[in-house]
């Protein structure tokens, strides 16, 4: 018994230690930091990867290039960089609303997700279209390929993009203002006293899981029938405005476990363990199965759905949790590098797509290696996007909308408000 108590003491301590070295480094929560921004910047080469795969269509134009690796490194990715985001998100979204209250979390949340999603679409979508109906005319003969900017100014001008609100990458954002507004609605709720007993329920089952080694297979149990709404064998993305059911389902199981997450910050300490085996694992093992099981030709059976699903959910908290806990583990302390990529990938990831569309469509007939091609669009498109965040965004009102205000030569951690995701 002394020692549970004193263990219980020692832990105590370390999150008391933990809250207040936190509290003195601007609030900052380092790993959340760099665990999102990873998550964004992956999105930036998971777009770039995808005409050089020989899968996914739907793309402005196919490179004559490609590679099965591509297809590969497209479902890896996709099967914990949105989980991630919307984790770390969800613990972000009730650190901020305990920390500044209702009101002022929804003027912030309207000030860092609203506003970009707006103006993004208006300025970056419309050229989103514009560069994907560039690339789908540059795949046509020459001979009967028509007027690029004839096509692109009648898109316009005869109401093409009123009629295809599509957020393309953006929908994020816009799924994000739902789960905001359904955690302010639960919040309230569990004021309650029914409320405070549901509350209680939950707490113990995420800190009873939590601690178990097997945490990844338990909450995969939970996500796994989410992904029968799914029209495929992994998790959908959204096609445009309206809000679909199963993408809020399956996001939102996230979103609420960062949120319950925070609520228990002892429990971080429990995910550094068995970090690198869960990556191991998903990475090396149960990843590949679920591959195989993916590009079985036929119409998959019941037993085989439930089968591939099943390796597809423990894929995903496999991976998400293994992250999550060696950012815990080994990137939990202020380096000035790592946050300048965290401050600039929000930008990044928002502009990203009609720059890296646009060179894709310029190399897609080259007669190089996907590879190359791949890196070649990287080298020019990553320096550009820096540039104009680090000359045009960081030190203006852009950037203080983005990312809260800075002041030249303060320091890379110095920021004189919180971040876009807190």
């Amino acid at each position: 018994a002394e020692g549970l108590f004193g263990a219980s003491v020692g832990v105590c301590q370390d999150v008391e230690k933990w809250g207040r070295r936190q509290s003195r480094m601007n609030n900052r929560v380092h790993f959340a930091d760099n665990l999102r921004a990873v998550a964004m910047l992956l999105g930036i080469l998971l777009h770039t990867s995808v005409p050089f795969a020989a899968y996914p269509e739907g793309w402005p134009v196919k490179d004559v290039s490609t590679h099965p690796a591509f297809d590969v490194f497209i479902v890896f990715v996709h099967a914990f960089r949105l989980p991630t985001f919307f984790l770390i998100t969800g613990f972000f979204a009730r650190l901020l609303y305990y920390r500044i209250g209702p009101a002022a979390f929804l003027r912030h949340r309207a000030t860092r997700i609203l506003l970009p999603f707006v103006v993004g679409m208006v300025t970056i979508v419309p050229l989103i279209q514009a560069v994907g109906i560039y690339g789908s005319l540059q795949s046509l003969p020459e001979a009967s390929r028509p007027d690029a900017l004839r096509a692109v100014a009648g898109y316009f001008l005869y109401g093409g993009f009123l009629q295809n609100r599509n957020p393309a990458h953006l929908w994020f954002l816009y799924y994000l203002l739902y789960f905001y507004a359904f955690a302010m609605l639960c919040a309230a709720l569990f004021r309650r006293p029914a409320g405070q007993r549901v509350l209680g329920g939950i707490d113990a089952f995420i800190g009873r899981v939590s601690k178990s080694l097997w945490k990844p297979l338990a909450f995969a149990c939970v996500t796994l029938p989410t992904l029968y709404l799914m029209q495929t064998l992994n998790s959908d993305s959204p096609g445009g405005l309206a809000v679909e059911a199963k993408i809020l389902t399956f996001y939102g199981v996230f979103f609420c476990f960062g949120w319950f997450l925070h609520r228990q910050p002892a429990l971080l300490a429990e995910f550094r363990r068995g970090a690198w085996l869960y990556v191991a694992a998903g990475a090396l093992v149960v990843f590949p199965v679920y591959m195989l099981m993916l590009w079985r030709p036929g119409t998959p059976s019941p037993v085989f759905k439930f089968a591939a699903l099943s390796a597809y959910a423990s894929t995903v908290w496999l991976l998400t949790l293994g992250l999550l806990g060696l950012f815990i583990r080994y990137l939990n302390s202020p380096r000035a590098g790592m946050r300048y990529v965290a401050d600039s990938s929000y930008w990044l990831y928002l502009i990203h797509y009609p720059l890296v569309g646009y060179l894709e469509v310029l190399v897609y007939d080259l007669a190089l290696p996907s590879g190359v091609k791949f890196l070649l669009i990287l080298a020019i498109s990553i320096p550009l996007m820096l540039a104009s965040y680090h000359f045009g965004v960081r030190y203006t009102w852009v950037g203080a909308v983005l990312n809260g205000r800075r002041r030249r030569g303060a320091g890379a951690g110095t920021p004189r408000a919180g971040p876009a995701g807190q």
